[in-house]
């Protein structure tokens, strides 16, 4: 039998293909979970496809009317049960196009999500196990209808893009929390080239972690930061009673040459790579007060110390552009923004600093230096800032924060 990667004219590498399409051959050619019953059970009974239910139904009989994506769909279906990021699922991974002849190509458009969907079951009863509450259960998993709805929007025609399938680990997994305003993510083995530490006060110090800083204070390897004239190498000493390293500048949250030491009897290790974290996200859009986000945090610290108590959390860690010092000079003292930064300790993290272009100004670019600074709209006070900043040669990076659980 020819592979239905052949009939499809695609590359799809993983690990797992061969078991996962040898049991897809097995079954049914149309499986339960690509039926119009299990569609409306996941509305009914689930309530995680509120925006997208008509658009599902409609994209539907499409998918199940060529066989050759069922099979792929299914095949998939598997792939996903074993619970591996897209990047350690797949080596390679294509999606298949419609033929030419096929005038409405919704069900090529669409069968990607379809095998995502028929694991929001099984989320959802790990995430009841281990006693999270429905809201937080709803709110997590409706990322793929979240998605579905603002991709065929944005398109103009009914589409799971193409870039959301490797996202499928935010609506199948239950490391992925939605918790009002903020979504959180367990990260295991957290890696950043710092170390964390409180002393007796609640007072927190980062220290460099033996990474080489560029002589603007920033992890070499920045955008803008790559040259080696001036940088040094940060290292980071542990003696019998006291741990030596480098830390930030209190203003611009840049690493210093000045090397500090601060004694074991003061100050306790609270983060280190290897660690255990929850990492903050801010979903796109709406507002994001600071009454909203205190309580998303407190909300979480429940939730993460009662129903995952097989964790040991090293605190709450964020990368973002909203973190940026340069922020401080666009936006007023009371902005949000400027309240959400006092929730962290914030430090360098080596980044592209693409994030502010993205989120400020919708433009996604390979580089920031493909960004057109002279062009960028200045239509309100923020897009001004970060305009003139960028112009300087000032750029909104994205900056590291911790915060305590």
């Amino acid at each position: 039998m020819q592979d239905v990667r052949e009939v499809l004219n695609i590359k799809i590498e993983s690990t797992y293909w061969d078991e996962a399409y040898k049991k897809a051959l097995s079954e049914p050619e149309i499986p339960e979970w690509l039926t119009e019953g299990f569609i409306r059970k996941l509305n009914d009974e689930y309530d995680v496809i509120p925006k997208s239910f008509d658009l599902l139904l409609e994209a539907l009989p499409h998918v199940v009317s060529v066989p050759e994506l069922c099979l792929l769909a299914k095949t998939l279906y598997h792939i996903l049960m074993h619970k591996k990021s897209y990047s350690k699922a797949f080596t390679c991974f294509e999606f298949p196009k419609a033929p030419s002849a096929v005038t409405n190509t919704i069900g090529y458009d669409c069968f990607s999500i379809f095998p995502i969907l028929a694991h929001l079951p099984f989320s959802w009863d790990e995430l009841k196990a281990r006693g999270i509450e429905d809201t937080i259960c709803r709110d997590s998993l409706r990322w793929v209808d979240n998605y579905f709805e603002g991709t065929s929007r944005k398109s103009g025609k009914v589409a799971f893009a193409e870039s959301s399938f490797p996202l499928y680990s935010l609506a199948i997994y239950v490391y992925n929390l939605y918790i009002g305003r903020l979504r959180f993510e367990i990260h295991e083995n957290s890696v950043r080239p710092m170390r964390m530490f409180q002393n007796q006060q609640g007072e927190l110090c980062p220290l460099a972690d033996n990474a080489m800083i560029h002589a603007s204070g920033h992890i070499l390897g920045t955008f803008a930061c790559e040259d080696e004239a001036g940088a040094y190498s940060a290292d980071f000493v542990e003696t019998e009673d006291a741990y030596e390293g480098y830390t930030v500048d209190e203003t611009t949250r840049l690493f210093t040459k000045k090397r500090v030491r601060l004694l074991k009897s003061e100050w306790k290790q609270v983060f280190a790579s290897g660690d255990t974290v929850v990492k903050v996200h801010i979903p796109f859009g709406g507002k994001m007060t600071k009454e909203m986000c205190e309580e998303s945090y407190s909300k979480a610290r429940e939730v993460f110390a009662n129903c995952y108590p097989d964790y040991q959390f090293a605190g709450f860690q964020i990368g973002c552009w909203m973190l940026s010092p340069e922020l401080k000079d666009i936006l007023s003292p009371e902005s949000n923004i400027i309240a959400f930064q006092k929730n962290y300790t914030i430090y360098p993290i080596e980044n592209n600093a693409l994030d502010a272009f993205l989120y400020v100004y919708g433009i996604e670019a390979p580089k920031a230096s493909d960004v057109v600074l002279a062009d960028l709209p200045e239509d309100n006070s923020m897009r001004r800032g970060v305009k003139q900043k960028s112009l300087e040669g000032k750029y909104v990076y994205q900056f590291g924060g911790y915060m305590p659980l």
